[in-house]
């Protein structure tokens, strides 16, 4: 697979791939206009092309902001291309007269999206006490196991003081069937979930039933398909990951600045 873990930024440059993927023009499409719509042939033929390059099919293939240039996303992983299938770059675009990250911007939609589609539900969620309102609410992936995220955790009561919500998702690192693995289900499967999870963080012993239907695997693959290295993994409200441990009052700049940030935009 091609990706490398460093992002590259797309501005003005665009090179050819290799030759797997440039064997000739897809004579269905005109390259100078990307964004035409594709014969379903020219499309497969160009996936094809791209599953060559890559190792798997892209997940979509769509109409990018550059005109000349198609997007292709596999999961948390872009890159954009000639509709004839010969030129590719692989990582970010940004459009460099504002700023604008847009190929971040779809991650960050992608993400609220996944997170809604999970659901409430199957979370965890620890909130200000009333009448305190919620100001803000993120979205933790963690680990029982890991030292940073039972830091954040007893910082619990401080992030729900400042108007802070935090949601809890589990992402055992070690993967299935792993001690970490039985621990988030063992906390899902308890009768009090917030009481467990906080009696699991400590280090304290689970007792109860360690199986019943729960959301444990089904959390651990969507923080794959986000291409999670590390917990916490913080999901602000505008879909940014910020990835690691933040103190209270360090969240709590962080999260008025991207409120702030936001409110300039409109």
């Amino acid at each position: 697979m091609r990706f490398a873990p460093l992002v590259l930024t797309l501005a003005l440059l665009v090179f050819a791939a290799d030759a797997a993927l440039a064997r000739g023009p897809l004579d269905a499409l005109d390259a100078s206009d990307a964004t035409a719509s594709l014969t379903p042939e020219a499309l497969a033929k160009l996936r094809d092309r791209l599953a060559q390059d890559v190792g798997r099919p892209p997940d979509e293939i769509r109409a990018s902001a550059t005109p000349g240039l198609l997007e292709a996303q596999w999961g948390g992983l872009f890159a954009y291309v000639t509709a004839d299938g010969r030129y590719v770059v692989y990582g970010d675009m940004v459009d460099l007269s504002n700023g604008n990250e847009l190929t971040e911007a779809r991650r960050r939609s992608d993400r609220l999206a996944a997170i809604n589609r999970l659901g409430v539900e199957n979370m965890i969620e620890y909130t200000p006490t009333p009448p305190a309102p919620s100001r803000y609410v993120v979205t933790v992936f963690t680990d029982i196991d890991c030292g940073y995220c039972r830091q954040l955790h007893r910082d619990i009561d401080d992030y729900n003081a400042r108007g802070i919500a935090i949601r809890y998702v589990f992402y055992p690192r070690t993967g299935p069937d792993t001690e970490s693995f039985k621990k988030a289900v063992a906390v899902w499967c308890s009768s009090n979930h917030k009481l467990a999870f906080t009696r699991a963080a400590a280090g304290a012993p689970l007792i109860g039933n360690p199986q019943c239907a729960n959301p444990i695997q089904r959390e651990y693959e969507l923080g794959l398909s986000f291409g999670i290295r590390g917990t916490p993994l913080l999901v602000l409200p505008n879909g940014a990951a910020v990835s690691g441990y933040l103190p209270p009052d360090v969240l709590l700049t962080r999260l008025n600045q991207m409120q702030a940030a936001s409110g300039s935009k409109n």
